[in-house]
């Protein structure tokens, strides 16, 4: 009688892991997201940007305009009106973690619908832009554009995460 040896499937199950294991190794450079360098972004920021309507932010801005916590924030853009009258305002943040991307999002889009309200009767004409605001997030980056040029300027921001 000839008798089949039984398959070893531990060995096959080893060498799956292995394969997969270096495959994830392999394209985790490709998949995983890139930290933008926040410096040089703005600097090509302050290339495009119209300083007519805004000046650059600090801490304190973020803190006045969207109400957040700076223990939230890793590290920020921030560029605010000049005036009262001005709506164009540009602000990206790096949440210190995901969790709180939900909650700083939420804020910014109170900023936005406070504004959107605000010029609706005020100004006609900034209302325009609001209306055509970008607020998205990307990674752990917060993305909220409103200007004229926002198209110019939201594919800059794309181009950095490239």
């Amino acid at each position: 009688m000839n008798y089949k040896k039984p398959i070893n499937y531990k060995k096959y199950y080893q060498l799956e892991f292995i394969i997969l294991f270096l495959i994830f190794i392999g394209l985790y450079p490709i998949l995983s997201l890139k930290d933008i360098d926040m410096d040089s972004l703005k600097k090509n920021l302050d290339n495009i940007v119209d300083f007519n309507y805004l000046k650059p932010g600090d801490i304190n801005d973020i803190k006045k305009l969207y109400y957040i916590n700076q223990n939230y924030i890793e590290d920020f853009i921030c560029y605010t009106p000049k005036s009262n009258v001005d709506a164009e305002e540009i602000l990206i943040l790096k949440a210190k973690n995901s969790e709180t991307l939900p909650l700083l999002k939420d804020k910014v889009n109170s900023r936005l619908e406070k504004q959107s309200e605000t010029f609706k009767t005020y100004i006609p004409e900034n209302y325009s832009i609001l209306k055509n605001a970008v607020l998205k997030t990307h990674g752990n980056y917060l993305v909220f554009i409103v200007s004229k040029n926002s198209s110019d300027i939201n594919k800059l921001i794309n181009s950095s995460f490239k």
